[in-house]
């Protein structure tokens, strides 16, 4: 029998680009739960098509999800935050439209941050192909907020996907940012300098499909020096850090991508 936690939201961002099923799959993944949150809000960030209307349609009839829509897509930044503004949860799950949650993500997530008094909590991803276990690759995060920390000098110390936090600290730093690309390392930034306390759990909390592809171009580099600018205005980074980033940056953009891969499923992924 499934219990409700009247202190959880989840929130989840659509777009246009969405997948009907892998939205559909994405929802049944929450309702399914062991702990059922109280809410979920789902907004459709801009004019979607058809397939997907229908799809967020029949959800929201269903009293499963409360559907909102933004008349033009604003990034996943300002999605998000159009959505946690909905919600009257204490602890915000985030959850994406093409990815699988566990059964048991909520209830270890909240059960971790009642125990321990923890604002952002996280845990590890399982990355799939086309099918949920046709791949083994993990994405390797740190589960103490020291290392945490370090970390985030480098890259996202978070799956974000994963991520469960207090909707206080949400508060207090004025939510995302307008990104649409790193609004996730930029969320942690923001909350570590608002002495936020950070962990992760040792445990895959979602499946997740594998894009690598999308953490490479111009874009997402700008958007990665503005993060890494306004870190090193607050004091949060060294001349170092900045140094480091921007070689680290440049050079993704400019290696071969069958080499990314390598890097990236040899030495930030375990098997």
């Amino acid at each position: 029998m499934l219990n409700t936690c009247n202190d959880i939201s989840v929130v989840m961002a659509v777009w246009r680009g969405d997948s009907p099923d892998q939205i559909a799959a994405a929802i049944y993944s929450v309702l399914e739960q062991t702990v059922r949150p109280t809410e979920f809000v789902v907004v459709a960030d801009g004019p979607v098509g058809s397939d997907i209307d229908a799809c967020l349609a029949h959800h929201s009839e269903r009293g499963e999800i409360t559907l909102l829509r933004l008349p033009e897509n604003i990034g996943r930044g300002g999605a998000r935050n159009h959505a946690i503004n909905a919600t009257t949860g204490q602890l915000v799950a985030i959850m994406d439209a093409d990815d699988v949650c566990r059964p048991t993500r909520l209830a270890q997530q909240s059960d971790f941050i009642a125990r321990h008094d923890i604002d952002l909590l996280g845990g590890l991803i399982a990355e799939f192909d086309q099918v949920v276990g046709d791949n083994s690759s993990i994405r390797i995060v740190p589960l103490k907020h020291d290392s945490i920390c370090r970390m985030l000098r480098r890259r996202s110390a978070f799956n974000h996907v994963t991520l469960m936090f207090r909707r206080e600290i949400f508060d207090q730093i004025g939510g995302y940012r307008k990104l649409n690309y790193v609004e996730d390392w930029d969320f942690y930034l923001r909350c570590e300098n608002a002495e936020a306390r950070l962990a992760n759990l040792d445990t895959i909390l979602v499946d997740v499909r594998r894009t690598l592809g999308r953490r490479r171009g111009i874009e997402y580099f700008c958007e990665e020096m503005r993060v890494m600018n306004d870190a090193y205005r607050r004091g949060q980074f060294g001349l170092l850090h900045l140094g480091m980033g921007y070689v680290m940056r440049m050079s993704k953009l400019v290696v071969p991508l069958f080499f990314y891969r390598l890097i990236d499923q040899h030495i930030l992924r375990r098997q």
